[in-house]
């Protein structure tokens, strides 16, 4: 080797035995932190799953039309409240208002036959049978009346209780038909939550149960205490589910109509817990400081439900992912940590 390459190479030899010792002693200038641990223990916990629900009124009201019609007149919006007896929407009835034009012709008719015949058989110049025809002639025909007048007292929607208008589903000028649906009423207050569950989640619960449904609100899952009110008895054979219903009650900004998800026992699983001080909530994404070989390294872990306190008196929380059991995690410590921070272990909790 030439004169020039051996002193290249001591010049490559200094600079990286530089480099090695630049860094050695730049670990070595930070400082350790003294920090206090918890040992992650394995705890058994119900396993939870999820079941597609929608947030309803504890009270609504689906209107259908019942007679045959036009819309003449909507005197509402959605959105708008509306007090009980309020007319909602008016309806033509043309066939409806002939129907009664005829039966109160009918009815007159009859009516006046049966008081000439009654004022006859008084006088015994009429057989019983023959009063006995025109009182039942005269009863029918009333009927007919009665009914015709129901009908066309139909064609004036109006609201059956105090609410909020949800739906307004036809228009002036619209045709509609009996069983058309016209308009939804949601009464404010209450509210509950129903969903068609698994057949076999069903046996866990009970009328009076307390479950949690879990919404979304302002960006962030939110779980809510719900309690059990209503299971039917019987399962649907096409999709081996079970209608429920369970109370939600008053919920400021969660709207009928909104969906989440029933949170149902469905057997036990083991999941490491850790005190719920240790994790870190940073952005919508929750971390832990892991202490292995003297270092704290920052660590993402995915957790469940609060548990039973520890010893010490602190919440629990179960770890669905991120952690193993016998892995210690920082809960407390004195000065600003950071990722691969050295660490000083005073003690556990």
């Amino acid at each position: 080797m030439s004169p020039a390459g051996y002193v290249g190479m001591a010049i490559l030899l200094l600079g990286t035995s530089c480099h090695e010792a630049s860094k050695t002693s730049g670990q070595k200038s930070l400082p350790a932190v003294n920090v206090r641990v918890f040992d992650v223990s394995p705890g058994e916990s119900l396993h939870l799953s999820r079941v597609s629900g929608v947030v309803e009124g504890e009270r609504d009201a689906r209107i259908n039309s019942r007679v045959q019609g036009r819309v003449e007149t909507v005197r509402v919006r959605t959105g708008q409240m509306v007090h009980k007896g309020d007319l909602l929407m008016k309806l033509s009835g043309r066939a409806a208002y002939d129907r009664l034009e005829a039966s109160r012709a009918r009815y007159e008719n009859a009516h006046g036959r049966f008081q000439r015949m009654d004022a006859l058989y008084q006088k015994k110049e009429a057989s019983r049978q023959e009063w006995d025809a025109a009182k039942a002639e005269d009863l029918m025909s009333l009927a007919d009346y009665s009914a015709a007048r129901n009908e066309v007292s139909l064609t004036s929607i109006t609201a059956p209780f105090s609410g909020r208008v949800a739906l307004k589903n036809v228009r002036v000028g619209d045709v509609v038909s009996p069983g058309l649906l016209l308009a939804e009423v949601l009464r404010e207050g209450d509210l509950r939550v129903s969903a068609n569950i698994p057949e076999y989640l069903a046996n866990e619960i009970s009328p009076g149960m307390k479950l949690s449904f879990r919404v979304r609100k302002n960006g962030v899952e939110t779980d809510l205490p719900a309690k059990v009110r209503s299971i039917s008895p019987r399962s649907d054979p096409a999709t081996h589910t079970v209608f429920v219903k369970a109370s939600l009650g008053r919920v400021p900004g969660l709207r009928p109509g909104s969906y989440g998800a029933l949170l149902l026992p469905s057997g036990k699983e083991t999941s490491p817990l850790v005190p719920r001080s240790a994790v870190i909530d940073r952005d919508g994404l929750r971390e832990v400081f892991v202490v292995r070989n003297g270092v704290a390294g920052l660590r993402f872990v995915r957790i469940g439900h609060l548990k039973k306190s520890s010893a010490s008196g602190a919440p629990l929380v179960e770890v669905l992912s991120g952690l193993n059991s016998g892995e210690k995690v920082v809960v407390s410590h004195d000065g600003e940590l950071f990722n691969q921070t050295p660490v000083h272990v005073l003690g556990e909790d």
